[in-house]
């Protein structure tokens, strides 16, 4: 199992994710990750855990606008299939390193 952020080649398999998951409609994933992966700095932070180079769930956090630096996890997901096998876990400590590393 590995985590590292989104790619746009994710897209599709996430989307499968959301599908199972009901989270949000599967449509909206291409227009909310665009800014993500269009900029150099994003200041989202989309995660893709994925196991033999499948993706197979995500987080999302933004920082909060209101706080300085604080941060709201607005999705956590993993395919149902392979829930209870610490794949949010992984996400979320995943999430928690990238938001020391930008401090």
């Amino acid at each position: 199992m590995n985590v590292r952020q989104t790619q746009k080649n994710d897209i599709t398999a996430l989307q499968v994710v959301l599908d199972a998951m009901d989270l949000f409609p599967e449509q909206m994933l291409p227009q909310s990750i665009s800014d993500f992966l269009g900029n150099n700095v994003p200041a989202d932070i989309w995660l893709t855990c994925e196991k033999d180079g499948r993706a197979i769930g995500f987080c999302y956090a933004v920082p909060e606008r209101m706080a300085d630096g604080a941060w709201n996890m607005l999705a956590i997901a993993a395919r149902p299939e392979v829930q209870s096998q610490r794949r949010g876990t992984a996400l979320f400590d995943a999430l928690e390193k990238h938001l020391a590393i930008r401090g």
